[in-house]
């Protein structure tokens, strides 16, 4: 920035050029910068609300920013990476760092399976979950009562 004094020279400012050349990197840093995306799981199968028949499931789950690693189940935790805890009616059925997971031996009735990230020590888990539903079989019809 140029300025002229009262004797009618032209003088530069001090901080103009170091300034002129630090305002990019500022704009680039304040504008550029933006807060990491959060891990997301979400279910792909079954569908919300379909009916499964039969005794075994096959649910699959998509996951966003989330680096799966299955080096990491069991043993210590490790930044930028985790696994999958798949727990059917609150109860742990399996780690894995596949997106999809078989179930089976389901009881008839409403079920609900849950899929947590598990990361490094003091982050946060991100989960979804899916109801299951299984129907009872069909019970055979009684037979005529002879009379």
């Amino acid at each position: 920035m140029d300025s002229v004094n009262t004797h009618g020279t032209l003088r530069r400012a001090r901080w103009g050029v170091p300034l002129a050349l630090l305002l990019p990197l500022i704009l680039l840093f304040v504008l550029g910068a933006s807060a990491p995306k959060p891990p997301t799981i979400s279910v792909s199968s079954p569908k919300a609300g379909s009916t499964q028949n039969g005794v075994e499931v096959q649910i699959s789950v998509k996951t966003s920013n989330i680096k799966l690693d299955a080096r990491g189940i069991g043993a210590a935790n490790k930044a930028g990476s985790g696994y999958l805890t798949y727990s059917v009616d609150g109860v742990l059925a399996t780690k894995s760092a596949n997106t999809s997971a078989k179930f089976r031996s389901f009881s008839p009735g409403q079920h609900t399976v849950t899929m947590t990230h598990a990361g490094p020590a003091g982050t946060r888990f991100y989960f979804d979950f899916l109801e299951v539903a299984v129907p009872i079989a069909d019970l055979p019809m009684a037979a005529a009562d002879p009379q």
